[in-house]
């Protein structure tokens, strides 16, 4: 017999993907098991597909699978 105890969902600590390209933050995001929502800012002086906002911020508590809004420098 396997017992197996858990402690609930893991709670991760969010990374700062601020000022990274969308395919790198996507993919540190898809690593630690959360997911990516997009906006898009037309209005950003930034380089085209650069993340310049994040919510929830750099540093939040976040159980594992949640989703993580990027908002990202050009358009769709």
């Amino acid at each position: 017999v396997a017992l197996v105890v858990s402690a609930g969902p893991t709670e991760l600590s969010l990374p700062d993907v601020v000022g990274r390209d969308l395919s790198t933050a996507r993919g540190t995001l898809e690593q630690l098991g959360l997911s990516a929502a997009v906006e898009f800012d037309s209005l950003s002086t930034l380089p085209a597909g650069t993340v310049v906002a994040q919510s929830p911020a750099a540093g939040t508590a976040i159980a594992g699978g949640a989703s993580v809004t990027l908002r990202v420098s050009g358009r769709p």
